[in-house]
């Protein structure tokens, strides 16, 4: 049946799918990664190359982040191509500006002057989201799997979950219902996480602000220069990547799943098990009528509402907006932060001989709405402009050349980040899809199984897979004595 064998064959573009190829060879494993050409790229724009879509690291010393670069050896080379933004993120509003400081006086300042009175009740509420973010973020750097596997691991999670606080005594539950800082937090989390605003829960919040507070760091060259990291370290390890190579068929084996069969050669890989690392729909197209229920029912169980809609713009340097940083600007807080009404900036950094600054101003759509086409997209384009002009008067006297993303009906699905709900409580509420598919040997491994935290939760599923698929594998140090680039 096969013209090769592999311990694991990924098949998709996710973050988590490259970062578990990347560990699974780390562990001695043989991979094979097909099916990738979705990955985020650079583009050439005016001659000056930029990322696509905007990236935002947390932390370095957060745990995902910190375990996975310990892991693949790469901790001192990730951390000479990141630097923290110079600038905390602001909060725009008619009110004012409010900026998210890691200094608890610093906070606290500007808490008394954005919101006078109720200063000391909104510190509380910032305090309280620091604790339930510090209650989850051992979790991220223990053996206890995210999503959780089994009677032990499950075990782990409810714990947890009793050591939350209740709905009544949640931090925000102080706060009167229509404060602005609520709705704020709505739309942080919704624009940092794969969580639909009106599903931001307690814990989603709460980390999504920590980390913000905290403060944001940026890769050299975005998304696609920390998967270069990545593809650069599993080249050194036995991770086999083909490129222009697509899953058409899971090959099934005595009631499980036995291999890939690829095109253009239409060959068929043999694995004693398959990541799928690709959005869920893409994967029922590979059983077609054969599928399984549980597998047929996933998407139902997370199902996308909403998008990140991107437009990438150059402007001039001397911009009085083109300062490196990232800035949430939301109009009102008591309507639901969708198109116009919530912006999130982020504002690039490139060298000094350079006289433009890229900007990546994102908003969030309805999935509803995007079955319009690109008439809609056009639309909401218009709007975003008015709404830009309306921030910074003579915006349009900046701006060098505007790139709009995704407007092709054809590619609008894969460009457009999802934003997922959930048809039943989650576990923490950051939990979605399990790693199991209903299909022995194969698995999902993607921003579906922690939507809640992001790009963390992508790198934490990667490391918690990575490390059940290569338990009792003999582990051989390929990176010993191998040059690595950078």
């Amino acid at each position: 049946m096969d013209t090769s064998f592999y311990d694991v064959i990924v098949c998709g573009p996710s973050l988590g799918g490259l970062a578990a190829a990347a560990l699974l060879g780390r562990r001695g494993l043989r991979v094979l990664h097909v099916g990738y050409e979705g990955e985020p790229r650079m583009l050439d724009v005016s001659g000056l190359e930029v990322p696509s879509l905007p990236f935002l690291l947390p932390a370095v010393e957060t745990p995902a982040l910190a375990r996975l670069l310990r892991d693949l050896s790469c901790s001192q080379l990730a951390r000479r191509r990141v630097a923290p933004l110079s600038r905390p993120l602001m909060w725009r509003a008619p009110e004012g500006v409010f900026s998210l400081l890691p200094d608890l006086a610093g906070q606290t300042t500007q808490a008394s002057a954005r919101f006078g009175e109720e200063g000391a009740a909104v510190m509380d509420a910032i305090q309280g989201m620091a604790a339930v973010s510090e209650l989850v973020e051992p979790a991220l750097a223990s053996s206890t799997g995210l999503p959780p596997r089994g009677f032990w691991e499950r075990r782990e999670v409810a714990r947890l979950e009793t050591l939350l606080p209740k709905r009544s005594k949640e931090p925000l539950a102080a706060l009167r219902p229509d404060h602005p800082l609520r709705g704020f937090v709505r739309a942080l989390a919704a624009f940092t996480t794969q969580t639909g605003p009106a599903d931001v829960g307690n814990v989603t919040g709460s980390r999504a602000f920590d980390l913000a507070r905290r403060g944001y760091w940026a890769f050299e060259g975005g998304a696609p220069g920390f998967r270069a990291l990545l593809t650069d370290k599993a080249g050194a390890l036995p991770v086999d990547r083909r490129p222009h190579v697509v899953p058409i068929e899971i090959v099934q084996r005595r009631g499980r799943a036995a291999g890939v069969r690829l095109r253009p050669r239409d060959e068929t890989i043999g694995c004693d098990a398959v990541i799928w690392a690709g959005p869920v729909p893409g994967l029922l197209g590979l059983f077609g009528d054969k599928a399984l229920r549980r597998l047929r029912e996933l998407p139902n169980v997370l199902r996308p509402v909403c998008h990140h809609f991107t437009q990438l713009l150059l402007v001039k340097r001397e911009a009085p907006f083109a300062k490196p940083g990232v800035t949430l600007a939301l109009q009102d807080t008591a309507r639901a932060p969708l198109e116009d009404n919530a912006l999130f900036f982020v504002v690039g950094e490139v060298g000094r001989q350079v006289d433009v600054i890229p900007i990546w101003v994102t908003c969030i759509v309805a999935s509803a709405a995007l079955e319009s086409g690109a008439a809609y997209l056009t639309s909401l384009q218009a709007r975003l402009r008015e709404r830009l002009g309306q921030l910074w008067p003579e915006f349009d006297k900046h701006v060098v050349k505007v790139l709009p993303l995704a407007l092709s009906p054809e590619t609008q699905n894969t460009r457009l980040p999802a934003l997922f709900s959930a048809e039943a409580p989650r576990a923490l509420d950051i939990l979605g899809l399990p790693f199991e598919t209903g299909l022995p040997r194969l698995f999902l491994l993607g921003p579906e199984n922690l939507p809640g935290l992001g790009v963390e939760g992508e790198l934490a599923a990667a490391f918690s897979l990575a490390a059940t698929l290569g338990e009792g594998h003999p582990q051989r140090d390929h990176l010993r004595g191998a040059f690595l680039p950078g």
